[in-house]
Parts: C-alpha cells; sequence; structure tokens
C-alpha cells in the first residue's frame, strides 16, 4: 500500500484512496480495491486480497491449497494487468 500510495503521489493524484470492497461469489476470498486518482491524471489500483496465499488472483493452483493457501478465484489479476497496459497505450 505504501508503494501505491507513492506512486500515487508521482502521478499527482489525490492523497487519500477510494477505497471499494469487491463482492465476490460466496465463499471465496474477500477483494478490497483501492483507487488514488485526480481529473486529467492516471489512477494507480492496489487490489488487496484478504486471506490469499502466495498465489495469482484468478490463476490455477500451482500446488495443493494446504501449502501455498487460498486463491482469489473471481480476481482475474492477468485481466487487470492487460485492461491496465491497454488503457496506457491509448492514453
Amino acid at each position: 500500500e505504501t508503494v501505491a500510495a507513492e506512486w500515487a503521489a508521482a502521478n499527482h493524484c489525490f492523497p487519500e484512496p477510494v477505497v471499494e470492497r469487491l463482492a465476490g461469489p460466496p465463499g471465496d476470498l474477500g477483494v478490497t480495491r483501492l483507487t488514488w486518482q485526480a481529473p486529467g491524471r492516471p489512477a494507480v489500483e492496489l487490489y488487496r486480497v484478504e486471506g490469499g496465499g502466495h498465489t495469482w488472483p484468478g490463476g490455477a493452483p500451482y500446488l495443493p491449497e494446504r501449502i501455498i493457501g487460498p486463491v482469489a478465484k473471481y480476481l482475474d489479476a492477468t485481466g487487470l494487468i492487460l485492461q491496465a497496459f491497454a488503457a496506457a497505450l491509448i492514453a
């Protein structure tokens, strides 16, 4: 969160993020999105997975959960990264 806030400051965003709890299916891990923004400036987003393990959100587990921890199944980390790169290319 500290690094995201530093990126936001470098982008001249407002210092306080907008905090949203993302609704997922029952039984999945909780996800909170923090967004730092300002008019005419690129936003900085941080997705915080509560209780997640050493996993890739939305990806297939590469080892049993007892070893790597739980996966946030409904959050598509790959899709979010691709959307961010696409938005940067358009801007």
